[in-house]
C-alpha cells in the first residue's frame, strides 16, 4: 500500500502523517464524545502503511457500527421526549 492508496482511501475521515521515530500514523479529523464511548479511536499507529490500513479498516467498521446504532437507538446525550 502506498500513502497515495491510503490517502484516496482514509483521507476523507483521517490526517495521516509520516511519524519522527517511524511508522506512520494517522488523526481522525472529528471525532463526537459518544463515538468514543463506543470504542471508536482518534489515533492510529501503524509500523508500515499496510498495518495503518489494518487498523483505519476496522475503524471504518466502527464508524459504520456507530451509525447503525444513531439511527435505529437514541443518543443517551439527548433528553427523553
Amino acid at each position: 500500500m502506498t500513502l497515495a492508496e491510503l490517502m484516496h482511501a482514509f483521507g476523507r475521515t483521517w490526517m495521516i502523517r509520516e511519524a519522527v521515530g517511524g511508522g506512520w500514523y494517522a488523526l481522525r479529523t472529528f471525532i463526537s464524545t459518544y463515538a468514543q464511548r463506543l470504542g471508536m479511536s482518534d489515533v492510529r499507529y501503524g509500523a508500515t502503511l499496510g498495518e495503518l490500513a489494518r487498523h483505519l479498516e476496522a475503524e471504518r467498521r466502527l464508524d459504520h457500527r456507530f451509525t447503525t446504532l444513531l439511527t435505529e437507538s437514541p443518543c443517551d446525550d439527548e433528553p427523553d421526549s
